[in-house]
């Protein structure tokens, strides 16, 4: 009698042992699958919703550092020559504003088809204004050029000269902002160049 309640012991905790098992091996709920997805689906959303303004962003950076590398550009070669025996005494970047999808980089003389770089920007426009000034787009040919230093004696010269075609006071101002404006979106970056030499990119073009 006593093995048999042992046996019947044994078998009962066996049972119990496997329902909690069972138990323990049980799937997600309905409940908590739609949970997930719904989560899922929200998370998805919104990524895919800011996608496109990241994209037209990380363009605008582009172009922008593109054209600041023009610019530091031509700073180095125009201040590595002597002006004296160089082929190309000065270097510059030149805009129009009739055609404000490109731009080029230029050795020597800027209206010279030779020796000069084109760039395109396509989907962007460029122009250009005094610092604090943006309402005041200068118009026609601007360039900024990169003087050879006179001889081996006197050290680079990192100043650039402004020039406008339609505007003589340009040469006169502190600091040059070329904007970069997205044509589908509007969004605009800036290069700013400062008479001292120094090339800066900013987001805020207003200031």
């Amino acid at each position: 009698m006593f093995l048999f309640f042992k046996k019947f012991l044994r078998i009962k905790d066996r049972n119990l042992l496997a329902h909690a098992s069972f138990k323990s091996c049980r799937g997600f709920t309905l409940l908590e699958l739609l949970v997930v997805i719904s989560i899922f689906l929200i998370i998805t959303a919104v990524v895919m919703v800011d996608i496109p303004n990241f994209r037209n962003k990380s363009s605008l950076e582009l172009v922008t550092n593109e054209v600041a590398t023009y610019v530091r550009g031509a700073q180095v070669y125009g201040t590595s020559q002597k002006a004296n025996v160089s082929l190309y005494p000065k270097y510059g970047v030149s805009f129009d504003s009739n055609d404000p999808k490109h731009f080029y980089l230029f050795a020597g003389d800027p209206a010279q088809v030779n020796g000069r770089e084109d760039y395109n920007i396509d989907g962007f426009k460029v122009d250009l204004f005094e610092k604090g000034n943006p309402s005041n787009v200068y118009t026609g040919v601007t360039t900024i050029i990169y003087e050879g230093r006179l001889n081996s004696l006197i050290g680079s010269n990192l100043i650039p000269v402004f020039d406008n075609e339609n505007d003589p006071n340009i040469r006169n101002i502190d600091c040059l902002m070329v904007r970069i404006t997205s044509v589908k979106d509007g969004q605009s970056s800036c290069v700013l160049v400062y008479k001292n030499g120094q090339i800066m990119t900013g987001n805020d073009c207003t200031s």
